[in-house]
């Protein structure tokens, strides 16, 4: 009879032909495989891509100079990194996907909530790389935009079938593709770039509606970053697994996102330059920004994505750092009437709270609110949601409200009196 031990040796190396057998269920211990290093690659290669392109040129549009968007692009990434790299240290303690230990937070049917807006969220984000990676394919294969999204929308079906192992192994190779094409982009646009860069609106204002869309960029990882750790052995390092995914993401992204500031400022400057990589960059974002409002749109979706997830993840962080420390009952978090409950009342409310309270400093297109004028346009509302979110839910959970704060010490009420 083979020993768990023996069992988790033969799955030591991935499998990335074998079909995904696992859905929203726990990852037993003698299927757990893998290291952190590959997180690295996996999150670099997921933010080496296109649609990051269009929004590193926000902070151009937003009117910033190129060393002010460089910043904020660099401040953003490595700000919003923390919360995405938290979760991932997720994955291998609990073996969950993401939002299915959100139900220790909200409860069984309360958790609903957090996953309809991470839902509508996949959707935006699926829209918006399957129309860029049409266009691209449509050029490429010479097939028209329609093609082109159904070509790259079957791939990424192909991958998705195979699952896990797939995903790692792909994004190792595509991390170095990705990487060298874009360095070769970055040098050719530098040999284009204009001798005297325009000053810009530099305003307080300005720069943080740019750190906050690229805080957003990483803080919408957040709901599935451990569903490509969870497949980890559970003694696996923490300290590595949050140091590859936080490293991997934020210089993946912030490498990607100065290409789009610097391809964004050539393009104001209008430079006929004859190289086809520097003209193929230009062209694309002339013609993402003119059809469809879709810089507009891509500017409000990320900051109301910002907005309604920060409460979730201050919550979810608060209640497995600081409150139950990574300890939960696995089993029960699927049962429909198990001790986690059907709805936490008292997160739900802390929840809508915390979006309501961010509306005074909420500077968009719909909402200007006061406290955001008084401070010159500056929105600091994700700030003020996840500090609020984080105090109150942990407050609440030291005084027994919270239902996982209150099983757990009632859990450890029985222990001691077992012991005794």
């Amino acid at each position: 009879m083979s020993s768990a031990s023996d069992l988790e040796a033969t799955r030591a190396h991935e499998e990335p032909l074998i079909l995904e057998r696992h859905g929203i269920d726990y990852i037993p211990p003698d299927e757990r495989h893998g290291k952190p290093n590959t997180l690295l690659t996996f999150w670099a290669a997921s933010n080496v891509q296109i649609l990051a392109i269009s929004v590193g040129a926000l902070a151009i549009v937003f009117g910033l100079s190129l060393p002010w968007a460089i910043f904020a692009i660099v401040v953003g990434n490595a700000a919003g990194g923390l919360y995405m790299a938290l979760h991932s240290v997720q994955g291998p303690r609990l073996g969950l996907p993401q939002m299915m230990q959100s139900r220790a937070q909200f409860g069984m049917y309360g958790t609903a909530l957090p996953n309809l807006i991470v839902v509508l969220m996949y959707i935006g984000y699926f829209t918006s790389s399957a129309i860029l990676g049409g266009l691209a394919v449509a050029s490429l294969l010479h097939v028209t935009t329609t093609e082109g999204i159904i070509i790259i929308n079957a791939f990424v079906l192909l991958i998705t079938v195979f699952g896990y192992d797939m995903f790692h192994a792909y994004n190792r190779v595509v991390t170095f593709l990705s990487t060298g094409a874009f360095l070769a982009i970055l040098i050719k646009l530098l040999t284009v770039l204009p001798a005297h860069l325009p000053a810009g609106d530099n305003s307080a204002g300005n720069i943080l509606l740019a750190i906050s869309v690229f805080v957003a960029w990483q803080v919408t990882w957040a709901p599935y970053v451990s569903d490509y750790s969870r497949y980890m052995p559970e003694n696996t390092s923490s300290a590595k697994v949050f140091t590859y995914t936080y490293v991997g993401s934020v210089a993946g992204a912030s490498l990607v996102m100065v290409i789009g500031a610097i391809a964004a400022v050539v393009a104001k400057a209008s430079v006929d330059a004859n190289a086809p990589t520097v003209v193929a960059i230009i062209g694309t974002l002339i013609a993402i920004k003119a059809s469809s409002n879709f810089i507009h749109d891509l500017t409000n979706f990320l900051i109301f994505t910002l907005y309604l997830l920060v409460p979730w993840t201050a919550i979810n962080l608060t209640d497995y750092y600081l409150v139950q420390r990574g300890k939960y009952d696995i089993p029960e978090l699927f049962k429909v009437h198990g001790k986690y409950g059907t709805y936490n009342w008292f997160a739900l409310v802390v929840y809508v709270a915390a979006v309501g309270v961010q509306f005074p400093f909420m500077n968009n297109e719909w909402i200007v609110g006061s406290a955001a004028t008084a401070m010159g346009g500056a929105d600091i509302a994700w700030i003020v949601g996840f500090v609020f979110a984080g105090i109150v839910y942990y407050i609440g959970a030291r005084a027994g409200i919270a239902v996982s704060a209150r099983l757990g010490r009632e859990d450890a009420e029985v222990r001691t009196k077992t012991s005794v």
